[in-house]
C-alpha cells in the first residue's frame, strides 16, 4: 500500500511548492470589516515581499458562536505572540514577518454568501497584497474553496492547506500548494478500511455506506475503497454516495437516502465543513450509525456541535489526539510532551485557548507553517516557491508543533503515521485509542 502513495506523492514532488498560508487566527469582525482590514496598505509599505519584509495573512472563519473577538480574539494575541517571537529571532530569511489580520471573515449565514467573502479576502490578501504565505485552518476554506477563491495558482504565493487527505490527480496540478498534515487519497482510503477492520467497525456484516458529498475525489478512490472494503472488511457492494450536500435540502435528501437503503454503518471520506451540516442532520432525524471518518477540526465539532452520540465516531488521524477542549484535562495536556509543542504554546499561555476546540489547532498550525518557511528557506537563499519548493524537499524529518515528525521528500503531504481516535463521552471529543501506526507498515 506504502509503494502506492510512493508513486503518486513522488509526482507531486515534481511539481513546484509555493506555500500561502492562510492562519486561523482572530479576531470576530464583521466580514466588511475584516476585508478592509485585509486591503488596508500600511503606509509607506512596497506591496509583496521586500528585503526587509514578509507578507503573511491569517484568516480563519467564525461559526454560530462567534461574535467579537469571541472565538478568535484570544488566537489572535496568540498569534501576535508567535509572530513576535520569531521576528525577534530575525525572522525569515533576513525578513521581518508583516502579518495581514482578515479574521473572522467568513460568517457566512442567510444573508451572507462565504465563497464571496473568502474570494475577497484571496483578493486583498494574494491579489493586491501579494502575499508571500496564507494558512486558513478548516474553519477558514479545504484546497477546494481556495482554488476556487483565487487564494492557490497565483504563482507567487504558498499555500498550507489544512487538508487531511487531498484529491492527488487535482493535488499534483498544484504548484503552489502544501498539506503539511494530510494523507494522499487513495493511501486515506486503504487505511481508513484497515484500521476500522481491526477495530471491529464492520463486524456483524453491516450495510455499509462510503459518503464523498460531491464526488470531490477521483472515481479510483471509491473502485479502491470499494474493493478494500471486499478484501479486508469482507463488505459486498457499499453503497457509495457521491449527492452534493451544500444546501439544508441536499443535506436532508442524503440523510434520507441513508435512512430509506438500510443504511447500518457509516463511512465519511472528506474533511469539508458539510461534515457538520450532515451529522447535524442525521440527529434531528434520530439516524446515528456508528460514523467513521479522518480526523480534523470538523471531527470534533461533529462530537461538540451536533451532539452525535460520542461512543458511535471512530476515526483516524495523522497528528494523534486531536486536541479538543471540554474533558476535565485541558485540551493541551492531549499532545506528546516535546520541544516543538512546548516551544510553540509558550509562546501564549495555552491555558488561555481552551474555551474553543479550534483555537490550538489554529496555534499550532500556525507555528508550524512559520517554522517550516523558516527552515525550507535559508538566509542566503532568495525567498521565492521555486527555492521553498527545493528546502522543503529536504525536511525528511520535520519536528511539527502536533508533536509528530512529517516528512516532505515525497511530495508536499507531510504525514507519515495514523493513530486510531474514538468519542469520549465525558468530553465530547475525540480521544485517541491506538498508534502510532507508520504508513509503511499499513
Amino acid at each position: 500500500m506504502f509503494s502506492a502513495r510512493d508513486r503518486t506523492l513522488r509526482l507531486v514532488a515534481a511539481a513546484t511548492v509555493a506555500a500561502t498560508l492562510l492562519l486561523a487566527a482572530c479576531q470576530a469582525t464583521t466580514p466588511r470589516a475584516a476585508s478592509e482590514d485585509a486591503r488596508a496598505k500600511p503606509a509607506g509599505k512596497a506591496l509583496g515581499l521586500t528585503d526587509s519584509s514578509m507578507p503573511i495573512t491569517f484568516f480563519a472563519a467564525g461559526d454560530e458562536r462567534s461574535t467579537q473577538w469571541q472565538t478568535y480574539g484570544p488566537v489572535r494575541r496568540a498569534l501576535e505572540k508567535v509572530v513576535g517571537k520569531r521576528n525577534a529571532a530575525g525572522g525569515i530569511a533576513h525578513r521581518k514577518i508583516e502579518p495581514l489580520w482578515a479574521l473572522d471573515a467568513l460568517r457566512g449565514g442567510a444573508d451572507r454568501d462565504e465563497d464571496t467573502e473568502l474570494e475577497a479576502i484571496c483578493a486583498a490578501g494574494v491579489g493586491e497584497r501579494r502575499s508571500f504565505a496564507i494558512q486558513p485552518t478548516d474553519h477558514g476554506g479545504d484546497l477546494g474553496r481556495l482554488q476556487r477563491a483565487g487564494c492557490v495558482g497565483s504563482g507567487h504565493s504558498i499555500t498550507f492547506v489544512p487538508d487531511r487527505v487531498v484529491n492527488t490527480v487535482e493535488f499534483d496540478k498544484m504548484n503552489d500548494v502544501v498539506a503539511p498534515y494530510a494523507l494522499e487519497d487513495v493511501t486515506a482510503a486503504n487505511v481508513l478500511v484497515h484500521r476500522l477492520t481491526a477495530r471491529g467497525f464492520f463486524e456483524g456484516d453491516p450495510a455499509v455506506a462510503f459518503l464523498d458529498p460531491g464526488g470531490e475525489f477521483d472515481i479510483t478512490v471509491r473502485t479502491v475503497m470499494a474493493s478494500e472494503l471486499l478484501v479486508t472488511a469482507g463488505i459486498l457492494e457499499p453503497l457509495i454516495v457521491t449527492d452534493e450536500a451544500e444546501t439544508e435540502a441536499q443535506v436532508g435528501s442524503l440523510v434520507r437516502k441513508l435512512q430509506s437503503e438500510g443504511v447500518e454503518r457509516v463511512v465519511y471520506f472528506d474533511d469539508e465543513p458539510n461534515l457538520v451540516a450532515i451529522t447535524r442532520a442525521m440527529v434531528a432525524q434520530g439516524f446515528t450509525p456508528p460514523l467513521a471518518m479522518i480526523a480534523s477540526a470538523q471531527s470534533n465539532a461533529v462530537l461538540s456541535s451536533s451532539r452525535y452520540p460520542a461512543r458511535k465516531v471512530y476515526a483516524i488521524s495523522s497528528v494523534g489526539a486531536y486536541p479538543a477542549a471540554g474533558g476535565a484535562a485541558p485540551a493541551s495536556a492531549s499532545l506528546p510532551d516535546t520541544e516543538a509543542v512546548k516551544a510553540c504554546l509558550t509562546a501564549w499561555d495555552g491555558s488561555r485557548l481552551e474555551v474553543d476546540g479550534l483555537r490550538i489547532p489554529t496555534v499550532l498550525e500556525a507555528c508550524d507553517m512559520l517554522a517550516l518557511l523558516d527552515s525550507a528557506l535559508p538566509a542566503a537563499v532568495e525567498p521565492s516557491t521555486a527555492s521553498f519548493a527545493d528546502g522543503l524537499a529536504g525536511l525528511t524529518h520535520f519536528e511539527s508543533a502536533y508533536g509528530v515528525t512529517l516528512d516532505f521528500s515525497h511530495g508536499h503531504a507531510g504525514a507519515t503515521e495514523v493513530w486510531d481516535l474514538r468519542g469520549h463521552p465525558a468530553c465530547h471529543c475525540l480521544e485517541a485509542v491506538g498508534g502510532p501506526y507508520p504508513l509503511a507498515d499499513e
